[in-house]
């Protein structure tokens, strides 16, 4: 039995979550089926065993620029698509199957990040408006053929969708590229982002920093002025400057570390004792399965993925969207270091249970059967 499987997306470099997806998923199923990906770009890696199909980027700004991508990849799916079509995300209008990788939900910006930004700003919720009536429109009319992240987003969807069901379908991890460091391993990094050796690190890696809930995890940190907890920042955002405004003590500010863009976000688990994710919106959390493969206790509110990963108190702590209890739950793990370590065990043993064979199987098994149903079978 042979599939011939065209992958719809965007840009899809191989160190981003979707497109580190594609390269993992698209590498498995190629041994058993042909595989096309529809795509503006894509790592050079995923092209060894895939054909490609490039959709030029778009030379308008912003939300204009998805609306005529979308336009784009639709043309192209219908000139190019070969087999079943897989939308990973909202990228074209006629797919077969949409696996949703977004999550049905924004979080409007205060007012004061708000200045400078308002005819942005009110474009961008017109957009999400579009966007989330399209995807609604789509899953509707694909009952059946819609695939989740994980559980938390299949009852998103379920409930603002109105569909009765949703498959779910994971990301994976790679366990072996996301370790548990050595003492010397984390000794070296901590000495290359300037943060001493006897610190409690907390990690945050991601962009949207607002929508991830950074700011929280900002203020957490003026609880903390008085203990040796640092915070390690990865990732890029381009409203860095206001998620700055919130450090206000000096305290705060020399025990925050912004990395920027690092090339291997593995490094910045392996330099840290815990990793927090308050975020809003987010449909699988790709990095905090990293952190947790590394031997990380996660804390994270329990959106989507994570009420999967995390078991209170073994694998890690949900959070609320509150400086106060951030705070807490990170004093809870610098103030022992030995139930830190037992918990960042678990929470590695958790993430073994999640790996890229395992979500190759489940997203296979799903196309097989919407395949021959829909008399696509080769």
């Amino acid at each position: 039995m042979n599939l011939q499987i065209t992958f719809v997306g965007k840009r899809l470099p191989i160190n981003q979550g979707p497109g580190r997806a594609t390269y993992e998923l698209a590498r498995r199923l190629s041994e058993r089926h042909s595989i096309h990906i529809i795509s503006t770009s894509l790592a050079a890696e995923t092209q060894q065993f895939v054909k490609w199909h490039p959709v030029p980027l778009s030379p308008l700004p912003g939300a204009l620029a998805w609306m005529d991508e979308l336009i784009r990849t639709t043309l192209s799916v219908r000139r190019e698509g070969r087999g079943i079509v897989v939308s990973r995300g909202l990228y074209c209008l006629n797919c077969d199957v949409l696996y949703v990788n977004g999550c049905p939900y924004e979080r409007p910006l205060p007012k004061h990040m708000q200045a400078g930004l308002r005819y942005k700003y009110a474009l961008g919720r017109i957009f999400f408006r579009i966007q989330r009536g399209l995807e609604r429109y789509i899953c509707r009319r694909l009952q059946g053929r819609v695939l989740a992240l994980s559980s938390g987003l299949r009852d998103a969807i379920c409930r603002d969708y109105g569909l009765p069901d949703v498959r779910v379908v994971p990301n994976g991890v790679n366990a072996k590229e996301f370790h548990i460091a050595s003492q010397s391993e984390r000794s070296r990094l901590r000495t290359e982002f300037g943060i001493p050796d006897d610190a409690f690190v907390v990690s945050f890696v991601g962009g949207n920093w607002y929508r991830k809930g950074l700011d929280h995890l900002l203020r957490a940190m003026d609880y903390l002025q008085k203990s040796n907890v640092y915070l390690l920042i990865a990732g890029p955002d381009d409203q860095r400057d206001l998620i700055e405004a919130e450090l206000q003590a000096p305290l705060v500010r020399e025990r925050v570390v912004f990395a920027g863009i690092v090339e291997n976000p593995s490094d910045i688990y392996s330099a840290s004792d815990a990793f927090a994710f308050p975020t809003y919106s987010e449909a699988f959390g790709q990095v905090a399965f990293e952190a947790a493969a590394s031997g990380l206790p996660v804390l994270a509110s329990p959106e989507n993925a994570m009420v999967d990963l995390i078991i209170p108190g073994q694998t890690g702590y949900f959070i609320d969207y509150d400086a106060r209890d951030i705070a807490e739950k990170i004093q809870l793990l610098a103030g022992n270091p030995e139930h830190a370590k037992a918990i960042g065990l678990n929470a590695r043993r958790r993430a073994e249970q999640f790996t890229w064979d395992a979500a190759a199987h489940q997203l296979e098994e799903a196309l097989v059967e919407i395949a021959e149903k829909l008399g696509k079978l080769v």
